[in-house]
């Protein structure tokens, strides 16, 4: 490669590059590979939902008629879900109606918007959600079917704990802790439309249970093709 043309593409090297966070645990550190925020409106509040995986997955599923689209972003949540190594943390952050989303989030199991007031403004909700050891349980060909050996699926996580959040543009820039479960990290997210699919709905991490449901819709218990 040409000095010159390395110098055009190291900006992009980087940004491909920087990291949008990472999760700690007591096991591992692992990067932060899809962070999403998605203002969420129910009856008179509006909170902010906090997606953080280290795996890639779509903001929602694609919206033109392209099968094989809509079947790669299905695999995609399968993976995120059931492979092994899988991380996804979730937040629902609540405030008292205050503009802007700066500020500390105490967690709290039993958060909701309707508890908050001047004491105390903000909570936070939090799921967690690990596969520490999977096994194929189905393979025919590149298609293979993944079964949890090992997991944790906490949901609601309890405190102690907090999310700090500082704002930039339509990001969200926080930092959070996990203190029950010895969870930490940062993010980074980007912001996901309100109308599009609510992700913690959408991969059950606010569901008791470890696995999605059976959706014949989506496919998010089937397999995935690699």
């Amino acid at each position: 490669m040409s000095p010159r043309l390395s110098v055009a593409l190291a900006p992009l090297l980087m940004l491909a590059c920087s990291p949008k966070g990472w999760i700690r645990t007591n096991r591992s550190t692992e990067r932060v590979r899809t962070a999403y925020s998605i203002a969420t409106t129910t009856g008179p509040w509006t909170y902010q939902v906090v997606v953080l995986a280290n795996s890639h997955f779509s903001c929602g599923l694609p919206t033109e008629p392209d099968p094989d689209a809509i079947t790669s972003a299905e695999q995609d949540y399968y993976m995120a879900w059931n492979r092994e190594g899988a991380l996804l943390v979730g937040f629902a952050l609540y405030t008292d109606g205050s503009p802007g989303w700066e500020g500390t989030y105490p967690v709290d199991e039993a958060a909701s918007p309707a508890a908050l007031d001047e004491v105390e403004p903000r909570a936070a909700m939090a799921a967690f959600h690990a596969v520490w050891e999977a096994e194929v349980s189905e393979e025919d060909g590149l298609y293979r079917e993944y079964e949890p050996v090992v997991e944790d699926s906490v949901m609601p996580v309890e405190s102690p704990g907090s999310v700090e959040i500082e704002e930039d543009g339509d990001a969200l820039v926080g930092r959070f802790s996990l203190e029950s479960l010895d969870v930490s990290g940062s993010f980074v997210t980007e912001s996901c439309p309100a109308d599009e699919v609510n992700l913690l709905d959408f991969l059950d991490l606010f569901e008791s249970g470890s696995t999605p449901p059976d959706d014949t819709e989506t496919g998010l218990a089937g397999g995935v093709v690699y």
